[in-house]
């Protein structure tokens, strides 16, 4: 693992890091080395993350990608979300990320997006399908193809404030 090493690349230059499948630096950044900017245009832009705000005011949110049933993605998230507001309840005034709140341990509201997983957990959906756990991420393979949509387990999204960021990458060689 390469953590916390650094490199100076200077305008005109690059460096290359390996990455795990998980992606996760594998070893530290190469030397800088010169490159031909017209390599630069053949870069597919399919494998790029597409970037993605999920709002805490709505059950889902269409992240605009279209997964391909047996492909691999990556998913990394951060945020902070409130599930609720009313200060009178002492869950209510915890933050939650996209791992979910600590307690109440489960959504156990009718509506809720997952039951057996905390207010504020990070679900995702595909094409209107069951919903499946996200959380701050990792890989999934894509059991279908259709959009990816991502939303916030909780039973009410009117009183909720906050909201995630979320990367979707797909790996390739998987």
């Amino acid at each position: 693992m390469a953590q916390e090493q650094t490199q100076v690349v200077r305008a005109g230059e690059m460096t290359t890091i390996a990455m795990s499948a998980d992606g996760v630096a594998d070893a530290p950044p190469s030397e800088p080395e010169s490159f031909d900017p017209e390599q630069l245009q053949t870069i597919p832009l399919n494998l790029l993350p597409e970037k993605v705000i999920v709002s805490s005011a709505t059950p889902w949110t269409d992240t605009g990608v279209t997964l391909t049933a047996g492909q691999t993605y990556f998913i990394q998230a951060a945020g902070l979300v409130k599930t609720c507001g009313d200060p009178g309840f002492l869950f209510c005034s915890r933050w939650a990320t996209p791992a979910g709140k600590s307690l109440p341990t489960s959504c156990v509201l009718d509506g809720c997006l997952l039951h057996s997983l905390p207010y504020g957990t990070l679900a995702g959906r595909i094409g209107g399908g069951q919903p499946f756990t996200v959380g701050a991420g990792g890989r999934f393979v894509a059991a279908s193809e259709g959009r990816l949509e991502l939303g916030i387990n909780d039973a009410g999204w009117d009183d909720n404030t906050g909201g995630y960021f979320a990367l979707v990458t797909p790996l390739t060689g998987q």
